[in-house]
């Protein structure tokens, strides 16, 4: 009676069960780290539509320590850490390009790139350039970021200042065009808004108008190079910061396939407190960049990308879905007739990496989906 109950649960859950097939299979710890470490590099390689390593044979620059890379890498990587690190705690209203948990996940990698400002001689402008790569690329998110501070020989003709965090200011942005002798050929006004300089910096969202600047293409005669200004106008007498003004731009590679994250698994937290449990848990795995010879990944140098291994006995509380334990329960009484569940990955984050492909070339720091395992389940 038992038997008919939970064969017939299992064709309400749909579930094939074939005799002798789909069994999971028993592979060492040693095959698994290997298949895994494997996995992991087709991964990273893939999501930068890398079909090759890139060529290791000229040497690069070694860094040890984030604080040997030049000041806008840091910044970049600063921001690509802030971005991943929202897209996996649902502060999406902060972070337009990230994702909630549970959301399907894009299968991507995001570059982040810092664009140094070139503060005007009035210091009341600021120009970056333009650089556009439309090839398999999209910009995700662009802000431009003006520090300001007051100008101490105007102190006296200062008009009275509303309460702190209110400050405004109206930022203009014109796109600019300089021929080969760097003389100016062109400026046109495509955006103004106000901003809030409470936090001594005016932040303004660039997203679509960079965009729309991507798609319209040519138009730069040769030697020409097109820049964003921004002018700021004020109430207050303010100067642009000399440091720090900068427009960070978020790129995209990648194809827009998704794939969904589950939730509630066993994570590194119950299996680094009983490291000898047998059942299906997060074991640890270490890839070493410059081992491998990837010297081309410039930071970080290692990271612990852990792999899922164990076996699945029946009721083990990872088993969130119900047809694990309808299968234990129905192996338990015809073992060759059904497939047992596998110990897999359940969910998995992403990771920041300073990569430079091309030596001859600055770095770029690069937000990967998918890399890092965080937690096992039996399915």
């Amino acid at each position: 009676m038992l038997a008919v109950r939970v064969f017939t649960l299992a064709l309400v859950l749909g579930l094939h069960l074939e005799l002798g097939n789909g069994m999971c299979p028993k592979v060492d710890s040693e095959a698994l780290q290997e298949k895994r470490l494997d996995a992991f590099k087709s991964s990273f390689l893939a999501k930068l539509r890398l079909d090759h390593v890139p060529d290791n044979s000229v040497p690069r620059k070694r860094y040890n320590s984030l604080n040997e890379f030049d000041e806008d890498t840091k910044l970049a990587y600063e921001d690509a850490v802030n971005a991943l690190a929202e897209s996996y705690s649902g502060a999406c209203s902060r972070c337009q390009h990230c994702r909630r948990p549970g959301d399907t996940q894009a299968y991507y990698a995001e570059v982040f790139t810092d664009v140094p400002g070139e503060v005007g001689p009035t210091q009341t402008t600021a120009e970056f350039a333009i650089t556009h790569r439309t090839d398999h690329v999209m910009v995700k998110q662009a802000r431009v970021k003006v520090p300001v501070e007051p100008v101490a020989k105007f102190h006296q003709l200062t008009r009275p200042s509303r309460a702190a965090g209110t400050q405004e200011v109206m930022m203009k942005l014109y796109t600019k065009e300089y021929n080969s002798q760097n003389e100016t050929v062109s400026r046109r006004l495509v955006h103004k808004q106000k901003c809030d300089i409470g936090a001594h910096t005016a932040t303004l969202d660039v997203t679509d108008l960079l965009t729309s600047l991507s798609t319209e293409g040519g138009g730069a005669g040769e030697g020409h190079r097109r820049v964003l200004e921004a002018d700021l106008e004020s109430d207050h007498d303010i100067a642009i910061s000399g440091t720090g003004t900068r427009m960070t731009v978020v790129t995209t590679v990648g194809s827009n396939e998704g794939r969904s994250k589950r939730q509630n698994g066993i994570g590194k937290e119950y299996c680094s407190e009983t490291p000898s449990e047998t059942r299906c848990c997060l074991r640890n795995l270490m890839v070493n960049f410059r081992e491998i010879g990837w010297h081309w990944v410039l930071w970080p140098l290692s990271l612990e990308i852990y792999y899922c291994s164990g076996t699945c006995p029946y009721l083990w509380p990872n088993s969130a879905e119900r047809y694990p334990a309808v299968l234990n329960a129905y192996r338990q009484l015809n073992p060759t007739a059904a497939p047992e569940p596998c110990c897999s990955a359940q969910s998995i984050r992403g990771i920041t990496a300073v990569i430079q492909m091309d030596p001859n070339k600055n770095p770029n720091v690069t937000n990967i989906s998918d890399m890092i395992i965080e937690s096992c389940i039996c399915g």
